[in-house]
């Protein structure tokens, strides 16, 4: 149980990527002698993820698909999925080069990823006051800076349902392509949202 983790890039430039009022690791006494820390589930209290892109379109987390790639390899057994559970956590978004902004609060998720950098995140968020369910799927988190990813996303809350099947990428800010649609029976509450 390590208390006030935090999470910042290397090379200097000390973005805080996240901090954790509780980071729990499951480990083995096998792991402990010989000193190669393999997790596979860590579970985050109150974490919150700072998601940057900075003015000249940086972004605040290595891209090079390559070193998250291997790091995925070397640190995950074969077939199995690295899992990450956050509990009561907050995930903030900031493009400076445009002041494009949001965040997501309350957030109970379960997410994991595999050796391939394929993610799979379920659970619940409170967006503008509002909770709803996700459940996504993204092809590689590595590409989401590069030319994008592909993903397929749920998110349901009280009268609304949406759904997106395409491209997610952060490079040059968010961008989307594909199919979006959104639906609810009362016209008023998603415009809400």
């Amino acid at each position: 149980n390590l208390s006030g983790a935090r999470l910042v890039t290397e090379g200097g430039k000390g973005h805080q990527l996240m901090m954790a009022e509780a980071a729990i690791i499951p480990i083995s006494l096998r792991t402990l002698l010989t000193r190669k820390l393999k997790p596979s589930a860590i579970s985050l209290q109150q974490p919150v993820f700072n998601v940057l892109i900075d003015a000249q379109g940086r972004a605040g987390w290595s891209g090079k698909g390559d070193a998250l790639d291997a790091a995925l390899a070397q640190n995950s057994e074969p077939g199995e999925a690295l899992k990450v559970t956050t509990v009561n956590g907050t995930i903030k978004f900031l493009d400076e080069r445009n002041g494009q902004s949001f965040q997501v609060n309350q957030a109970g998720l379960d997410l994991a990823i595999d050796r391939t950098g394929a993610a799979d995140l379920r659970g619940t968020v409170a967006i503008a006051d509002q909770f709803g369910r996700i459940d996504a799927h993204l092809a590689s988190l590595s590409r989401l800076v590069e030319q994008g990813s592909p993903v397929d996303g749920l998110l349901e809350a009280p009268e609304l349902e949406t759904s997106f099947s395409g491209l997610l990428s952060l490079r040059g800010g968010i961008s989307m392509a594909g199919t979006f649609a959104a639906g609810s029976d009362k016209a008023s509450k998603l415009a809400e949202w």
